[in-house]
């Protein structure tokens, strides 16, 4: 969604809640977003490291516990991002 459109959208009474402009401040940091980024390049190389069979139990055991932290962090990014933009916005966006 371009920076103009959700300019224009903010008139809406939805963003005057201040659950979502919190939401929208956080959606809206650049480190936010350099995290949620970082999370999915990390979560790539980790699924890279998944094979058949898998070399030894501590891997297929730390590949359990990061594949759990990366969708716990994609929950957390969708929710907050669709309660920030409205979740037909949200939905609109082809970057999310």
């Amino acid at each position: 969604m371009s920076e103009s459109n959700l300019k224009l959208e903010l008139t809406d009474p939805y963003y005057q809640n201040p659950f979502v402009k919190l939401s929208l401040k956080i959606i809206e940091n650049p480190y936010t977003e350099a995290f949620f980024l970082a999370s999915v390049i990390c979560n790539t190389f980790f699924l890279a490291l998944d094979s058949y069979p898998l070399p030894e139990e501590t891997l297929e055991h730390t590949l359990h516990i990061t594949n759990q932290v990366f969708t716990l962090i994609f929950v957390v990014e969708v929710s907050i991002k669709s309660v920030a933009m409205g979740l037909k916005n949200y939905l609109k966006d082809s970057y999310n």
